[in-house]
Order: structure tokens, then C-alpha cells, then sequence
């Protein structure tokens, strides 16, 4: 008798309970990947914006670096979408957005070569590309943490790293837009080299704050 009291009581709380708990859309790979899309596009426009203003475009066109880029960007969120997800443990989507990163940073590498053979070293100007790599980052890495927020990775470090792929694939892709030195000693050493040293900067701080 007792534990059939018992039984009713509890079923009673858990009934009062369920009145109570706020009934909330479920996070859904799909929807984050549509957010992550707003924020590239954000950025592009952003760009091209900023681009207009100027009194020449700086822009070098689509094809072939900022294409791979933006498939960088648009990789790295892809994986993204699923990584935030405490189920999903494979580590796939991390290397496929690194291989990302490592094609752009080895066609830098290309160019860069290139310029030495043909015109010897030269440093040429550093500028404002890592102060605004890094602005664009903190911007778009706010907007991608709010999306994502509720969401619980299960592996906190290859999500911290496909959300700061993720961002400075967006803050290279505007910097095309707005920085005026296309060639391959700038976009090596300030662009790639300022990327990779923002991942390795906010990657570990990045991981003890992810908390979804």
C-alpha cells in the first residue's frame, strides 16, 4: 500500500513537473548549418560592401583563391553542424576542415614561391590585415557561439577548432574584399600566417569556455 502511494506521488510530481518545463524547438544540424550560412554570407556582404566604398575594388575575383576559401569556410561549418552534438564522436569533419585550411595555406605557399622566383624576397607591407583578421574573428566567433549555444560537443577541442576554422575562413574571405595586396608574400605571411597563429591563440581557451 505504501509503495503504491509512493508510486502515485511520484507520478503526480512528474506530471506538475512537465506542466511546468517551457516547451523549446529541438537544435538541429540542418538549422545551424542555415545560421552558419547567414554568417558567411554576413561577411561576403560585408565585403563587398566596404569594396564599394573604396574608390577602386581590391577584390581579385572568385576564382582561385577565394573559392577555396569559402570551401573551406563552408566545410568547416558543415562538420560544425554536427560536431556541437554530444553523439557525434568521429573526428572526420575535423580533418577534412584542417585538409581545408592546409589547401589555401599550401596555395599561399605556391604563390609565395612564385614571387621569389620571380622577383626575389621582399617583405612588402604588414598593414591592418591582423588586426582586422582578428576583429572579423571575435565578431563572427560571438555570433557562431550564440547559434550554437545549448549544444553540448563531446569532443570540446575539434569543435573549438572547426568554430575558429570556421570564423577566419569568413574573416579571410571579407579581407579579399578589402585588402589591396594580392601578392603571394603578403597573403602567405600576414594572411596565412596570422590565421594559423589566431587558432593557436584561441584554440585552449576557446575549449575550457565551451560549455553549450
Amino acid at each position: 500500500m505504501q509503495e503504491e502511494k509512493k508510486s502515485r506521488n511520484s507520478g503526480e510530481f512528474i506530471q506538475t513537473l512537465s506542466k511546468e518545463l517551457t516547451p523549446v524547438k529541438p537544435l538541429r544540424s540542418g538549422k545551424l548549418f542555415l545560421y552558419w550560412m547567414g554568417v558567411l554570407v554576413f561577411g561576403i556582404l560585408l565585403g563587398v560592401a566596404y569594396s564599394l566604398l573604396r574608390p577602386s575594388s581590391a577584390f581579385p575575383g572568385w576564382w582561385p583563391e577565394p573559392f577555396l576559401i569559402a570551401c573551406w569556410a563552408i566545410l568547416s561549418a558543415a562538420f560544425l553542424s554536427f560536431m556541437v552534438f554530444p553523439e557525434e564522436t568521429g573526428t572526420f569533419g575535423i580533418w577534412i576542415a584542417g585538409i581545408g585550411l592546409a589547401s589555401w595555406i599550401g596555395f599561399a605557399v605556391l604563390r609565395f614561391v612564385e614571387d621569389v622566383y620571380l622577383s626575389g624576397f621582399h617583405m612588402g607591407h604588414l598593414g591592418a590585415c591582423p588586426a582586422i583578421l582578428l576583429s572579423m574573428t571575435l565578431v563572427c566567433g560571438a555570433a557562431t557561439a550564440f547559434l550554437a549555444k545549448g549544444a553540448a560537443p563531446a569532443r570540446p577541442l575539434g569543435t573549438s577548432f572547426l568554430v575558429l576554422s570556421f570564423v577566419l575562413a569568413v574573416s579571410n574571405l571579407v579581407l579579399k574584399f578589402v585588402c589591396p595586396d594580392q601578392s603571394g608574400f603578403h597573403i602567405l605571411l600576414v594572411h596565412g600566417l596570422a590565421t594559423v597563429f589566431w587558432i593557436l591563440v584561441f584554440l585552449f581557451p576557446l575549449r575550457s569556455k565551451i560549455r553549450w
